[in-house]
């Protein structure tokens, strides 16, 4: 072994190896690598995953692992953000009170499976469409009472220029 320059020599706590440790670090060093540092450190522990199924190893830092891998995380996530809209979009659909217009939306959105006008068909962009309950009672959300309509045709049909049949 060649003298140090200018620090020493010390024996690994875990394996015994000798390594070299600067002078400021003497004191303080221990492991002679990262390995031997978290070998034996953590327990093992076994979870499942719950995106695949598969059986898969954590340390107690990371205890709270829910998934073997990344890509079944992400592919998890998917499914319930998919589940998450579609729950919106049913709920839009069946509550009927105190809703208001960009909830009125997705209501026709759901019932209809598109949002255009009525009248003219116009659909470039939805912020442009509004929402007209056929009775004219704006209590009566439900979704058979509810269609869009664009600006210019709302305007008209509520001036009574032109009318719904």
């Amino acid at each position: 072994m060649p003298k140090p320059k200018n620090g020493v020599y010390k024996n690994c706590v875990n394996c015994g190896t000798s390594f070299y440790v600067p002078k400021y670090r003497e004191n303080s060093a221990k492991f002679c690598s990262v390995d031997c540092l978290n070998h034996g450190q953590y327990e093992v522990h076994e979870k499942i995953c719950e995106g695949c199924g598969k059986t898969f190893k954590v340390s107690n830092s990371r205890i709270n692992r829910k998934f073997c891998s990344l890509e079944c995380r992400t592919l998890k996530t998917i499914d319930a953000k998919q589940r998450r809209a579609r729950m919106r979009t049913w709920r839009a659909a069946h509550s009927s009170k105190s809703l208001k217009g960009p909830q009125l939306k997705k209501v026709i959105l759901a019932h209809t499976g598109e949002l255009k006008c009525y009248v003219c068909g116009y659909d470039e962009y939805d912020f442009c469409l509004d929402t007209h309950h056929i009775d004219n009672n704006p209590n009566n959300n439900d979704p058979s009472n509810l269609i869009c309509l664009c600006a210019i045709c709302h305007r008209k049909l509520h001036k009574g220029v032109i009318s719904i049949s």
